[in-house]
């Protein structure tokens, strides 16, 4: 038996023949939370069931019901010095294996893993909003949802891209740049497919209804060099968006062809220029951010390309943030039938 509470490592078990049995399969079993919780997150909208991996049951590891009570350490975590083996593995549940699922323990510099692992699991897995906070979430998810029933009734029989199912990259969007601008960054250059391009250009972006109505009409004038005669989910646009910090920030999202990520390098080369023009060497005051379909990401060579450019020196942008829409259907195909 050990003298003291297990303590919970955050990054990598402790040295050989320093942990005693019981401290090394606690290792063990919340290792499997890190690296396999998220196989079975409740992350699919119908809730359908996950097949749920053996390694994250107590009997697996060789424990028991009665080993639930047994005393360890969870500080690393944000718990307890002295907490219930029993409670470690509810807040392991709750982190891993609800409504997030977060997957980093493949990253090999220990030193970003472990900042990953603190950031995550000192916060339980989620950010604590305030009422106001709270309510701003909902006008976004609202004005999201409305965006899209109206377009859906007014013009049933038009090309729209809706954003149907994934209203919630709104509210992520607004406090990512609330965030950024927090840091520093003045400008941030987007770009993305079709999926919900449409919501994002009013909501986030600031293009106008009017605008973007008078295009599903056809009557919409404008000289050569801004339009060029493109499908309106094709189209980019620019503006500055004054932020609840009171802070400005200039957002664009740039024009986009059918070939859906062939914009990514164009972003990046965009970001790259400027940051050259704003004298930005340490590349902290313009931040690309590139949206993806689920299926594209994974099934279209150009990403990994672009992600290739990450630490070129003649490339770098300091860093890119990427999201993946994930509407169930990549084009035709089910999920079941999109992965080997």
């Amino acid at each position: 038996m050990s003298a003291g509470p297990t303590k919970i490592t955050p990054t990598v078990g402790r040295p050989a023949g320093k942990a005693t049995h019981f401290e090394a399969i606690v290792d063990d079993f919340i290792g499997a939370y890190r690296d396999q919780g998220h196989l079975c997150a409740k992350i699919d909208p119908f809730g359908r069931e996950r097949e749920r991996p053996e390694s994250l049951s107590l009997a697996y590891h060789g424990l028991t019901e009665a080993d639930l009570e047994r005393t360890v350490d969870g500080s690393s975590m944000g718990l307890g010095a002295k907490i219930p083996l029993g409670q470690v593995i509810e807040y392991l549940e709750q982190m891993y294996c609800s409504s997030i699922g977060v997957e980093f323990m493949h990253v090999a510099d220990t030193e970003q893993r472990a900042w990953l692992l603190e950031r995550f699991e000192t916060i339980g897995g989620k950010l604590d909003l305030e009422k106001p906070e709270k309510t701003a979430v909902l006008e976004q998810l609202t004005r999201s949802e409305s965006f899209e029933k109206f377009l859906g009734k007014r013009y049933p029989g038009e090309k729209r891209f809706s954003l149907e199912g994934a209203e919630s990259l709104i509210p992520m969007l607004d406090h990512m740049i609330e965030a950024f601008s927090n840091l520093g960054v003045e400008e941030v250059v987007f770009g993305m497919a079709h999926r919900g391009r449409l919501n994002v250009l009013h909501n986030t972006i600031g293009k106008t209804l009017e605008q973007i109505f008078t295009e599903f009409e056809e009557n919409w004038s404008e000289g050569f060099a801004d339009g060029g005669g493109d499908v309106k989910y094709h189209r980019g646009y620019s503006g500055t968006r004054r932020l609840s910090n009171g802070r400005m920030v200039h957002v664009a999202m740039a024009s986009n062809p059918s070939h859906l990520e062939a914009v990514n390098g164009v972003v990046e080369g965009r970001c790259r220029a400027k940051q050259r023009l704003r004298g930005d060497e340490s590349r902290e005051r313009v931040v690309p951010i590139l949206i993806h379909g689920d299926a594209a990401i994974i099934g279209q060579g150009i990403v990994q390309e672009v992600l290739n450019f990450s630490q070129l020196p003649g490339y770098t942008t300091g860093g890119t943030v990427h999201v993946v829409v994930n509407n169930q259907i990549g084009f035709t195909t089910l999920p079941e039938e999109g992965r080997s």
